[in-house]
């Protein structure tokens, strides 16, 4: 009983915690993803596979580079001021727009053209722009509600736009449709999932995208205190998706595409961790400015919990890897089980990096955390060049967890002088 307790699943099952609410909707997303990911592997095959993946790793840089590292300071600030909250989202939604638009025009124009690229991942492409163009509405939306302690609702509207969306993909690819009408799909889903939270954030009693007021005299502030944040999100994004854009540069899309499954299973396991930290990040940002030893000692407790967790994960996705993997995905991706064992060692260090990057935000170590996350990125290119030609996805994979494992123990090692390392070490 005290190992289940260890475990934070009876906070979940109750619901007594955000947490529950989070991690309800993240892994019915990831189950309805799955489902998509399966759907186009057999239906489809490698080949389409393998643009899809390639677009949402393009994608998924452009995010980053319109985070701005905003999105947990966000938090921060609506928790410490809640009467400004609509002039901090209007800033924050501008400040992102203003990057967004210029970034998908460089991208656009770099790729059109661009030997090797094929006619699918552009038309992709340019469709995927539609959920990028959103987000800055989504995230600012969901960043009240965090800071407001508000899970469920949110959750229920994601919950939805998720079914009702991976529902009508699942049915366009039963009926034939190719890969471009599933990401026509793939956007007004998250154009859905945004109505839904505008009405959400209404209900509440927060303020409205129509009311908010950017306040120029925020600006400087924010772009300085998240500078070293969004630095370090773009470093951590580009190192993330270096292994797809090293097998893309060495590879065909066949090869993308057999590879692919692993990093977007291992990142749709992340949701346990973004669960369980993310709801305690209010809790967190409060005790980092009351109590070092409380501070401290919740740490400890989350940073126990993702080790158990990420274990039995480990376990269990090795197991899945070694004897239900073909029956699944079919023969093709016969060669990308073992890919998956390799990769399922990353899970422990990847837990604790989803807690690592949010005390940092906490105690405004943002330079450091930059600088860590630039010394992992250069270490991923660097090996990924040297790994992926000889060794192709196993290459890929043992990069990605030798990158997390450095970057989480660096991480922990130069956190509060190394304090918290000594605590965790002598703790009983």
């Amino acid at each position: 009983m005290r190992f289940i307790k260890d475990l934070g699943w009876s906070r979940l099952y109750h619901g007594q915690s955000g947490a529950f609410w989070i991690f309800s909707e993240r892994i019915l997303s990831s189950v309805l993803n799955f489902l998509c990911i399966v759907a186009i592997t057999r239906l489809l095959g490698p080949i389409p596979y393998g643009n899809w993946a390639f677009v949402l790793s393009v994608t998924g840089i452009l995010l980053a580079t319109g985070h701005l590292g905003l999105d947990g300071l966000l938090i921060k600030k609506i928790v410490e001021a809640p009467d400004r909250a609509a002039n901090l989202l209007g800033t924050v939604v501008v400040l992102k727009a203003a990057i967004y638009v210029p970034a998908i025009a460089s991208v656009l124009l770099f790729l059109h053209g661009r030997p090797g690229v094929t006619v699918e991942e552009r038309a992709l492409l340019l469709i995927l722009m539609i959920p990028v163009m959103v987000a800055p509405l989504t995230s600012s939306l969901l960043a009240w509600t965090n800071a407001s302690s508000e899970f469920r609702k949110p959750a229920w509207s994601r919950i939805i736009a998720n079914v009702i969306g991976t529902t009508a993909k699942l049915l366009a690819l039963l009926a034939g449709f190719d890969i471009i009408a599933v990401g026509y799909l793939h956007a007004a889903m998250f154009v859905f999932e945004a109505l839904l939270l505008v009405h959400v954030v209404g209900k509440q009693g927060g303020p409205l995208p129509w009311r908010w007021r950017p306040d120029l005299s925020d600006v400087r502030p924010l772009l300085r205190q998240s500078g070293y944040l969004f630095a370090a999100t773009i470093f951590a994004t580009l190192y993330f998706n270096t292994d797809i854009m090293a097998m893309r540069l060495f590879y065909g899309s066949y090869e993308v595409g057999t590879y692919a499954l692993v990093p977007q299973i291992i990142q749709a396991i992340q949701l346990i961790p973004y669960a369980l930290t993310l709801s305690t990040f209010p809790a967190l940002v409060a005790l980092a400015g009351q109590s070092q030893d409380l501070f401290h000692a919740r740490i400890l407790s989350l940073i126990k919990q993702l080790f158990l967790i990420s274990t039995l994960v480990v376990v269990t996705l090795i197991g899945f890897a070694a004897t239900g993997f073909e029956l699944i995905f079919g023969a093709d991706f016969r060669a990308t089980a073992p890919v998956l064992i390799v990769g399922a060692l990353a899970l422990p260090f990847l837990f604790v990096r989803q807690l690592t990057t949010k005390i940092y935000i906490c105690t405004n170590q943002g330079r450091r955390l930059a600088a860590i996350e630039l010394v992992g990125l250069l270490l991923s290119i660097g090996l990924n060049l040297i790994f992926v030609p000889h060794f192709g996805g196993l290459g890929a994979v043992s990069v990605l967890c030798l990158v997390c494992f450095f970057t989480v123990m660096v991480s922990l090692l130069l956190f509060d002088q190394g304090n918290l390392v000594r605590r965790i070490v002598h703790h009983p």
